[in-house]
């Protein structure tokens, strides 16, 4: 037993030496390995998509390669481009051309990354790699497929496009399924202020004009909410906004026009939106109000509410210059700007006699300019023989 014992264990010395000797002679290499398809062509690795729901955002992730093996391939970092293209089915070399081009990114910025090792990505580099937000079409209801391919350019300015897009490196394999909600606001929202009335006037064109699908009347029917905000009212702000202020109004179904008394001594510029309030949607006691502006139902530009008096001008001269060719003549009436004002327009107003209000008998308006005029000239008739006074407002 004894030498039998020790021969067993003079052929596990020599097995394992001979093991070790084998293991010796293969090439150790790094974490590059991972990295799949021509080093050259830049393939995007391990990409990944997500889709949520509350966002209604799918997110497409990839990484560089962050293989050493090709240096020279690094070379072609700051002149290559990723393009990521969305499909229903799975993208391959032979339907990619039938993909939806959705975004389109350097593989690495020179004037961030000077050294093109920087670019790696994984281990190797410090590239932390690339992501990028796709927003969803509301009322989509499918599966999609997302590939990426990568477009070099060469010295001659020659363009390549390489798509290997192989499965779960540069091309998702299994499918997102991506389910949204569809339109539910109004359309169109409008929006004007009259300074003589000081009225702001909205209008828009209810979604059941165009599909008649939101209930009208009983428990469920919706209501239409107008909101207004010194900031624009968008997809991002609206609930920080709607959570710190109450809706201008809450209308009852079917209206399409709001208007709104302003209050004398303002100035300002606001941003109005419209949206509906729909009781029951998801469920019993489960209202559901549509903010992602997608039906152009908030301004995207301020409307002007000035209805303060603006400030008087201070200094208005007249000269009149005879012509004694034709018997007649013309007055020049000129002004300086009033401060503080923009868009400001200048009436100028005649009459015979003495006048303190434009609204006075004989006083008569004969001229309106705009903002950086400060001049005119008012054709006084042949024969005229008295005296004109003239003001500026």
């Amino acid at each position: 037993m004894t030498g039998s014992s020790k021969a067993y264990d003079g052929r596990a010395i020599a097995t394992l030496l001979i093991l070790l000797m084998t293991f010796s002679l293969v090439p150790i290499t790094n974490v590059s390995a991972e990295d799949t398809g021509d080093l050259f062509h830049l393939q995007a690795q391990d990409i990944a998509a997500s889709f949520d729901s509350s966002t209604e955002l799918t997110t497409i992730t990839w990484r560089n390669i962050d293989s050493l093996d090709e240096p020279t391939a690094l070379d072609n970092f700051y002149n290559s481009v990723y393009n990521v293209y969305r499909h229903t089915e799975p993208i391959n070399q032979s339907n990619v051309q039938n993909a939806t081009l959705i975004h389109s990114v350097g593989a690495c910025d020179s004037e961030v990354y000077a050294v093109k090792y920087l670019c790696l990505g994984g281990s190797n580099g410090s590239h932390p790699g690339h992501s990028y937000s796709y927003l969803v079409a509301p009322g989509t209801n499918d599966s999609f497929y997302y590939g990426i391919t990568t477009t070099i350019t060469d010295q001659s300015n020659s363009e390549t496009t390489y798509d290997s897009l192989i499965s779960n490196e540069s091309a998702t394999y299994d499918p997102i399924v991506e389910v949204t909600t569809p339109v539910r606001t109004p359309y169109n929202l409008l929006a004007s202020f009259d300074p003589t009335t000081s009225v702001t006037s909205l209008s828009w064109i209810n979604y059941n004009d165009i599909f008649y699908v939101l209930p009208e009347t009983g428990p469920d029917a919706y209501q239409t909410r107008i909101w207004m905000s010194t900031q624009p009212i968008t997809r991002s702000s609206a609930a920080n906004i709607f959570s710190s202020t109450s809706p201008v109004a809450q209308l009852a179904p079917g209206v399409a026009n709001y208007n709104i008394q302003i209050p004398q001594d303002t100035d300002r510029e606001v941003y109005y939106a419209v949206t509906y309030l729909l009781p029951n949607h998801l469920g019993p006691g489960q209202d559901y109000e549509d903010t992602r502006f997608l039906s152009n139902n908030a301004l995207s530009n301020a409307i002007i509410e000035d209805n303060m008096p603006a400030n008087p001008v201070s200094s208005a001269n007249a000269f009149f210059a005879s012509d004694p060719q034709t018997g007649g003549g013309s007055t020049t009436i000129s002004w300086t700007d009033v401060p503080g004002e923009d868009n400001e327009s200048y009436a100028i107003f005649s009459s015979g006699e003495s006048f303190n209000k434009t609204t006075q008998f004989g006083v008569t308006q004969i001229g309106l300019v705009g903002e950086d005029v400060f001049e005119f000239q008012h054709q006084v008739p042949i024969g005229r023989l008295g005296t004109s006074y003239y003001c500026v407002v």
